[in-house]
């Protein structure tokens, strides 16, 4: 066994220091301080240690806080002076602020019309709408499938727009409202050149769900509301959009409150779109002058929507088709057509047959257009075919010393006329050929005899006295000649933007060849691309003069005009 070892003691505590002990020693540390000479600037918490600023920085110190204080005050005595130069400069600077947001709001306005190809409208002073291939621009920017629809609305008249569910009416309602606010902004407009907007100081619309629990109303009353003070405060120049009208109540109710609300509205003289299903507005815009009707497509065959606007004719709402459309089972749809009535069942299928009508004749119209293209591109290269070659306007070959400045010449390369517009450098002159300055190798080049011979005889002319001249060019200023097909260009079945920039092609190469006169087809139609051409030919730097057809010449679906020499 091992031995028992007694334990050890443990060790002794050390004396618990008495209060005034520690206190005592604390006033002894804090003795020490006359040890370093100095500033004292606090303690640490537990009271044993001193922050003292040694006497040695104190004036280093002192004169750091005077250094700071000189140049806060320099600084305040330069911002004074500059405030005072800028004070003088004060209205240069107001003014010149306000033309760079002018400039980038103009410079804004360009990008979005960029972006979305759009064109400038014509302001009209009469409450007015006629938009060409109109497109909603947020649609356009989100790079979405978006219809273009020509959207006609007469002053004073209300368009009543009816069709099914999601085919497009309030995107078309949309798109109106904001080329109205477009046009008051100053910017271009989604639609084609040559559309009309005209100026609405007032713009109203009523869109999508009028409900609020805060003010205690239903859909129905919110959109009554809101009816209400339309007819308080709408006038001549205010254009009213209502998406869904007296919606959220009896139908039959309804429809009578829309065409009471209506009628009192269009005798306040507004301009209006409004979107509706009820049977009773479609009957009132066919009967009522201050209405008008139009419909959005259904394809009947596909049992989709065509998103494309029909102006006249009132439309289906569909509502059985589009059930289908969404999957509900024939039976129900079926049961559906049964409880409709047999009365409103025809007037649907009525207007359904309309539209699938109107839907086929546009496609066949579509199919003749294009082929009346085809052919009209068949007879012209028919022609250009068999056309026997012009011959080579007369010239010779220049000499040493005939290529001055004036000096009319024919480039062969290209078979037009111009004159020469600098000397010979290196083999190589510049020619002007009508409203351009091309360099073209000396040899490539004839002198134009024809033009040196009737520039030579308009030195002594013979015939009738100059009084006589004067007279007879001035009966045959409007004459345009015999119409060929090289002077002929056919702009019909395109679009205003693809027209312009058809002709202004077909002018550059005539003023390449020194042609004369062109002639360009457009066509009767609406009216719309004869004005576009029209229009752009009175502002083209390249274009004299013009006029429209005479009767032989195809009267006014045709307008001549003069190329500038």
């Amino acid at each position: 066994m091992r031995p028992h070892r007694p334990e050890p003691d443990p060790p002794a505590q050390p004396p618990a220091q008495p209060r005034r002990a520690r206190a005592e020693d604390r006033r002894a540390r804090r003795s020490g301080k006359g040890f370093i000479p100095g500033i004292v600037h606090g303690t640490s918490g537990s009271g044993q240690t001193l922050f003292i600023e040694p006497q040695e920085i104190v004036e280093l110190n002192n004169r750091k806080r005077l250094a700071e204080c000189d140049v806060a005050d320099e600084e305040r005595r330069i911002y004074v002076k500059f405030s005072g130069w800028i004070a003088e400069e004060a209205p240069a600077f107001d003014a010149g602020l306000a033309i760079a947001e002018a400039l980038d709001v103009i410079a804004a306005g360009a990008r979005l019309a960029e972006d979305l190809v759009a064109s400038e409208a014509i302001i009209d002073d009469a409450p007015r709408i006629a938009l060409l291939h109109a497109r909603h621009p947020l649609m356009l920017l989100a790079n979405r499938r978006c219809v273009a629809n020509d959207i006609t609305v007469a002053a004073g008249v209300t368009l009543l727009v009816s069709g099914p569910n999601a085919g497009g009416k309030t995107v078309a309602l949309k798109a109106c409202g904001l080329a109205a606010l477009m046009t008051r902004a100053g910017l271009h407009l989604a639609a084609e050149s040559g559309s009309v907007m005209g100026w609405f100081p007032d713009v109203r619309a009523d869109i999508g769900d009028a409900q609020s629990l805060e003010a205690n109303l239903s859909t129905f009353s919110g959109h009554v509301v809101a009816l209400r003070d339309y007819l308080a405060t709408a006038g001549p120049g205010t254009l009213l959009l209502v998406d869904e009208i007296a919606v959220g109540t009896d139908p039959e109710q309804g429809a009578a409150l829309a065409q009471a609300v209506l009628e009192a509205l269009a005798g306040c003289g507004i301009t209006g779109i409004v979107t509706t299903h009820y049977d009773r507005l479609k009957a009132v815009g066919a009967t009522d002058p201050r209405f008008a009707n139009a419909s959005v497509g259904f394809d009947l065959s596909r049992m989709e929507p065509t998103f494309k606007l029909h102006l006249g004719v009132p439309g289906s709402s569909g509502a059985l088709a589009v059930a289908r459309r969404h999957g509900h089972a024939a039976n129900d749809v079926a049961r559906a057509q049964e409880r409709l009535g047999g009365q409103a069942t025809k007037v649907e299928e009525l207007l359904a047959n309309v539209s699938e009508q109107r839907r086929r004749i546009e496609e066949e119209r579509a199919v003749l257009l294009d082929e009346l293209e085809r052919t009209e591109a068949d007879r012209v290269a028919f022609r250009a075919e068999n056309e026997p070659k012009r011959p080579t306007p007369p010239g010779r070959v220049p000499k040493e010393g005939d290529l001055v400045i004036g000096t009319p010449v024919i480039v062969k390369s290209v078979g037009g006329r111009g004159h020469v517009a600098s000397l010979p450098d290196k083999g190589s002159v510049d020619v002007r050929l009508g409203g351009m300055r091309i360099a073209v190798e000396v040899g490539d080049l004839l002198l134009d005899s024809h033009r040196a011979a009737r520039a030579a005889a308009q030195v002594l002319p013979p015939g009738p006295p100059p009084e006589v001249a004067i007279a007879l060019a001035a009966a045959n200023e409007q004459k345009s000649g015999a119409r060929t097909p090289e002077s002929t260009i056919d702009v019909r079945g395109a679009r205003a933007d693809e027209a312009i920039a058809m002709l202004d092609r077909f002018i550059d190469e005539g003023m390449l060849v020194d042609r004369d006169i062109v002639f360009v087809i457009h066509g009767h139609g609406t009216g719309a691309l004869r004005t576009a051409v029209r229009a752009h030919a009175a502002q083209h730097q390249g274009i004299e003069k013009w006029r429209a057809g005479e009767r032989e010449e195809g009267g006014d679906g045709v307008t001549v005009m003069w190329l500038k020499s």
